[in-house]
């Protein structure tokens, strides 16, 4: 995703100089063993979601845009054509349609994006209300043993009739939810792949999901501008949070179990009491859409990240501003907490990932090791390491501390959509453009497997908490669970 101001300048955030103390503060005495990195700055990349950015702002009443390059690839699969050489004129000719919601916000249709699955639904003959029972999703399948093995996969399930926005496990790795453009929350049992239930009350897209750590609960955000707090055992909605006056991204439950966060095209971060679902604080600081929220381990702060290139280290406890972390020239797409509470690591569409200071916003480490947006990025389990993950097709392990390249790893020429590492930190699995999961060992960098089955870009991967699993869900809709000790034992 990336996003992009009109000529209309979005206001001012705080005064820079507010901040000067506490990020040069403490720097020095916190981290003294810490290599700052200084490396040459590269040069700018051609970016074509930038001319798609231009499209939107100047074809519509929009002061912000946000977009992906996968809205560039899907619109040339429904024109039937190559990746154009000339994309400006391509827009031009084509004229997608633009939406822009109240507060201002473009983006490309999702009818224009996807108008086979749009056609298909349109043509379908409209059923009367009272015979539109919903049918719970069959359990997952088994593998077909006819067909080729496809590295460990073990169930199989393809009842999502659209796109899975969001992915998770739950932390005793007993459920599996997914969130989808259909606004259903699905929970599915992880052992077995069998259905469990749905969880219908969203009226938009459910694109964020989060468990609480004793796994009884659940939260979503939905483009429709609320979060909801579901009870597992019985699919019921236990409490709205609504506050957002837009898109709510990004959802996160404290590891202490007493908040919850919530970031949203409102520029805002919410804290809410997790038993009562009150409203804790509302986190103003940003100046454009708050696409990630993410806690530190201990649950005293959350860090945010926004399409103001910023990201931003807050007090849980009474929502004041700790620091600023401020250098990217693009869109932050990841950030993560250190397992110590004392870094965060941010990846951007500007190339680099960068390993900050929480306490003070100092840069101490950046990663020049791509040459395209960089997807994702993690800390270790033990926090010596860095991943990061790019659309360069490559997903670099460095040192965390030195910046040093210790593994890269490689898919061919497709970018890499998602990667994670294993709970225990002994296994990296990365999902690329060929549709196809890889899974390599975390210390030599030696490929264990490739996990082949799905059939559309595959967006989320999990590792189960004992880290003998991962599911993955794709853009087919489809969700797969694959067993790693089956895969091991068949290299």
């Amino acid at each position: 995703m990336k996003a992009a101001a009109g000529s209309h300048d979005l206001s001012e955030g705080p005064d820079d100089d507010a901040y000067e103390g506490s990020a040069a503060a403490g720097a020095g005495d916190a981290m003294e063993d810490v290599v700052i990195e200084q490396v040459p700055a590269p040069q700018k990349v051609y970016d074509p979601v930038d001319i798609l950015l231009d499209y939107i702002l100047r074809h519509s009443d929009a002061t912000v845009a946000i977009a992906n390059d996968e809205e560039l690839v899907e619109l040339c699969k429904a024109k039937s054509q190559e990746f154009p050489d000339d994309i400006r004129e391509f827009l031009e000719t084509i004229q997608p349609p633009i939406e822009v919601n109240e507060d201002g916000l473009g983006m490309l249709s999702h009818e224009e994006i996807a108008p086979e699955t749009s056609a298909q639904q349109s043509d379908a003959p409209r059923q009367p209300a009272s015979d539109l029972v919903p049918q719970p999703p069959r359990a997952m399948e088994e593998e077909d043993t006819s067909r080729p093995k496809s590295g460990g996969v073990i169930v199989v399930s393809d009842e999502h009739t659209n796109g899975v926005c969001s992915l998770t496990y739950s932390p005793d790795g007993s459920w599996i939810a997914s969130g989808s453009e259909d606004a259903k929350l699905t929970i599915w049992n992880a052992e077995t792949g069998g259905y469990e239930r749905t969880c219908e009350r969203h009226n938009d897209t459910v694109c964020s999901l989060a468990f609480s750590p004793n796994s009884a609960e659940i939260v979503t955000g939905s483009r429709d501008g609320t979060a909801i707090i579901w009870t597992v055992s019985t699919g019921q909605p236990r409490a709205f949070l609504n506050g957002h006056r837009g898109f709510v991204y990004s959802v996160a439950w404290s590891p202490d179990g007493t908040t919850i966060a919530t970031a949203s095209v409102d520029f805002t971060v919410r804290i809410w009491e997790a038993a009562t679902a009150t409203e804790r604080s509302v986190i103003e600081g940003h100046n454009a859409i708050v696409m990630l929220v993410a806690y530190s381990p201990d649950s005293l702060r959350i860090a945010s990240a926004s399409a103001d290139y910023s990201a931003r280290v807050w007090n849980v406890a009474d929502g004041t501003q700790v620091s600023v972390l401020e250098g990217h020239s693009g869109v932050i797409y990841s950030l993560a907490f250190s397992p110590d509470n004392r870094r965060v690591v941010t990846g951007s569409d500007d190339g680099t990932a960068r390993i900050w200071l929480a306490e003070s916003g100092a840069e101490l480490v950046t990663l020049r090791e791509h040459a395209g947006s960089v997807w994702a990025a993690a800390f270790s389990p033990d926090g010596k390491q860095v991943l990061s993950a790019a659309s360069d097709g490559t997903v670099k392990i460095c040192d965390s501390f030195s910046g040093d390249l210790l593994h890269t790893l490689e898919g061919g020429d497709a970018l890499v959509n998602a990667a994670a590492f294993s709970p225990e930190g002994s296994r990296i699995c990365a999902s690329f453009g060929d549709n196809v999961v890889r899974v390599w060992d975390a210390r030599t960098g030696r490929i264990l497997g490739q996990l082949a089955g799905h059939s559309d870009k595959v967006s989320h991967l999990r590792f189960s908490p004992q880290g003998d699993k991962i599911v993955s869900s794709s853009d087919d809709s489809s969700l797969r669970i694959w067993d790693l000790n089956r895969l091991l034992s068949m290299v």
